[in-house]
């Protein structure tokens, strides 16, 4: 049987009022220190997880730039052989070339040769006789060698030497 209302004295009341009272401050204290006790838990696992968060986002970065890093460098490797390659099959084509110019200067002028500088002298030649004067008259006298003296002689050898003096500076 359960004894439902009992009256206590006032002072009963007041001092189980008061324990009430403690043991409600006691555990709303309790709380509040559980409760802050747990928001520095959250707020120190939530700056590690933002320090995470930025090491991980740092180091990814550091890797990016590390093989951008070496992509580069490799590019430039490849770039440096293909110059290196380039050069040497420039400088063997050059090689080459200038052996066998050493060949032909050594065997002399081809047939063909000859006759393209046989034509140009010839063309030059006939140039410069078309541009020839004449004197209108002529006196000669005398003999060379007890044979009359040919007035062709005379003109000749000037004319010679211009249409000499012409090719050099032509070629």
């Amino acid at each position: 049987m359960a004894i439902t209302l009992v009256d206590y004295e006032a002072i009963v009341d007041d001092k189980l009022k008061a324990k009430v009272e403690q043991s409600t401050k006691e555990a709303i204290s309790k709380q509040t220190l559980v409760t802050a006790q747990q928001e520095a838990l959250t707020a120190k696992a939530e700056g590690e997880r933002k320090i995470a968060e930025t090491k991980a986002t740092e180091e990814a970065l550091k890797i990016e730039a590390v093989i951008r890093a070496e992509k580069a460098t490799a590019v430039a490797k490849e770039k440096a052989k293909e110059a290196k390659y380039n050069a040497e099959k420039i400088k063997s084509e050059k090689e080459a070339q200038a052996a066998a110019n050493r060949l032909l200067v050594a065997a002399g002028l081809t047939p063909e040769q000859k006759m393209q500088m046989e034509i140009q002298i010839a063309d030059k030649v006939s140039k410069n006789l078309s541009q020839l004067k004449f004197p209108e008259m002529m006196i000669l006298s005398g003999e060379k060698d007890g044979k009359p003296l040919n007035p062709f002689d005379a003109i000749g050898l000037e004319s010679f030497m211009k249409i000499q003096k012409q090719i050099s500076k032509d070629e």
